[in-house]
């Protein structure tokens, strides 16, 4: 007697269930309930000044932009003996972001100079 060699059926894939990316009013709406002195997290940084990751990074790189903390990663020391840390996460303190948000605050003419100082 003669089998049939049965051919077994490839296993779904399971779908990966990510939680739904907050949008940008949810975000700001959190960023403005929270106190002067906690510490926000890239996401919501970029979109209180509707700008991309990618330009927060491209900043710290630089060395310019808003002040940040660094948190956990790796320290290596290169060639000039500085020391560099990779990795960890980044945070923002809400202050700094306020005080960098007023230092960019631009008037329009010299009377709404004179009516904010009064």
């Amino acid at each position: 007697m003669v089998t049939l060699a049965t051919q077994t059926q490839p296993t779904p894939r399971r779908k990966r269930i990510t939680p739904p990316k907050p949008t940008r009013a949810a975000l700001l709406a959190e960023y403005n309930q929270l106190p002067e002195n906690a510490r926000i997290n890239e996401q919501m940084l970029a979109a209180v000044l509707l700008c991309s990751l990618a330009k927060l990074q491209r900043d710290r790189w630089s060395g310019g932009g808003i002040p940040f903390i660094r948190e956990g990663g790796t320290s290596k020391a290169d060639r000039n003996g500085r020391v560099q840390i990779f990795g960890g996460k980044v945070f923002y303190l809400k202050k700094d972001v306020e005080a960098h948000l007023a230092s960019k605050l631009t008037l329009s003419s010299t009377s709404a100079m004179a009516q904010r100082s009064t």
